[in-house]
């Protein structure tokens, strides 16, 4: 019997502004949701939200600007991305990131995949809901999102607690589309429960400090230099797949791609 899947993918668009006069790079960032399967009672979806004035809002149509710098500078995107389960089963989910090659170094690309320094374009999880890094003191940014309060109790009802929600890091997966395309992924290390939200995959994006303007277009921090009109759009999908009769989350990877998807 095929196991009940399902994927739902979401565009996030990030566009060079070219400043006259300046060695910055701009980024505007627009959000497209696309691409929605669904199998029997396996419903998901994948929400992208960021901070705002009162809260957490949605993306909508408007236009967020990013300016190469670090993590800690203001200069960051929020992306809060999540994964509801709408569905009545249990399940094992994952959320890939679709990046275009050339905004990931050659270092990262190379085994053993963890040197991100020379990227051009990063991603940040929330360190506390990742399995390696729980256990330290990494509150502060979900707690000023207000992901969690004061004791690190989520605020959202509907979410998955802490202990029962955490996200394993983002891993390289490998490249798509003769190499022009890169793939990572973080997987959610326990079953997320029908008719619960998950912990956010994914907090923020942000351009590395290093990125300047040329003649012609931008040179990125390992050196390549990309022409003014170089995409920089990133995929975000999101992958559901039924939790009976699977035994943990690489099972599930392994059974999804089984089944052809």
């Amino acid at each position: 019997m095929k196991r009940k899947i399902v994927t739902v993918c979401l565009a996030a668009v990030l566009v060079i502004i070219a400043v006259a006069g300046a060695s910055l790079a701009y980024l505007t960032d627009t959000d497209e949701r696309t691409n929605t399967f669904t199998v029997g009672d396996v419903d998901i979806t994948l929400i992208e939200q960021r901070k705002g004035a009162n809260g957490l809002e949605s993306y909508g149509e408007g236009s967020y600007k990013l300016k190469p710098g670090k993590s800690n500078d203001g200069n960051a995107v929020s992306k809060i991305v999540t994964v509801k389960n709408n569905g009545t089963e249990d399940a094992y989910v994952w959320v890939e990131l679709r990046i275009p090659a050339y905004l990931v170094s050659n270092e990262y690309k190379a085994e053993p995949h963890t040197n991100e320094s020379k990227n051009a374009l990063h991603w940040n999880s929330y360190g506390c809901f990742n399995v390696e890094y729980n256990s330290g003191n990494y509150w502060r940014l979900a707690v000023s999102d207000g992901i969690v309060d004061a004791d690190h109790k989520v605020t959202d009802a509907n979410m998955v607690a802490v202990e029962d929600g955490l996200w394993y890091d983002y891993e390289y997966v490998g490249t798509e589309d003769g190499g022009n395309t890169v793939v990572i992924r973080t997987k959610m290390k326990d079953v997320l429960p029908a008719g619960k939200t998950s912990l956010p995959a994914l907090a923020q994006v942000y351009m590395d400090w290093r990125v300047t303007k040329t003649a012609d277009g931008y040179k990125l921090p390992d050196g390549t230099e990309i022409a003014k009109d170089a995409s920089w759009k990133i995929d975000v999908r999101a992958y559901a797949i039924q939790a009976d009769g699977i035994n943990g989350i690489d099972a599930a990877i392994a059974a999804f791609a089984d089944n052809g998807k």
